[in-house]
């Protein structure tokens, strides 16, 4: 199957929550993005074809915001092999100039780097 991303993934270690604008429900967490996608790790798998407006978390101020909003159509989903999670892809749909503009700059700093690395993050998920 031939890739048809244009940009290359960014991925972070660090803790990016994602919530439903409309209710605020927690959805899950950042895996990797660009400005014209995203993977989220979630508990739940979730419809494909479906277009989500979502809220994500910034641990600092960029531009003058503390969140970033988006809307993003489900593409895929996946369960995870090493957990009881799932992997699911996102393309961004109708994203204001100003949250592509924020998007470049979280993913442009020291928080993401470009590694074909895996990300392990395992959400609300207590062993004992």
């Amino acid at each position: 199957m031939a890739e048809s991303r244009k940009l290359k993934r960014r991925h972070t270690d660090t803790l990016f929550c994602v919530y439903d604008r409309n209710d605020d429900q927690f959805i899950g967490c950042l895996v990797d993005m660009t400005a014209e996608g995203a993977k989220l790790r979630t508990m739940a798998p979730m419809e494909t074809n479906v277009i989500f407006q979502f809220r994500m978390d910034l641990p600092a101020e960029i531009s003058g915001s503390t969140e970033i909003s988006f809307d993003a159509e489900s593409i895929w989903c996946k369960e995870c092999v090493d957990s009881h999670e799932y992997h699911v892809g996102f393309q961004m749909q109708n994203v204001p100039e100003a949250e592509i503009e924020r998007i470049e700059q979280l993913i442009d700093g020291h928080l993401f780097k470009e590694a074909d690395a895996i990300v392990h993050i395992t959400l609300g998920k207590k062993t004992t």
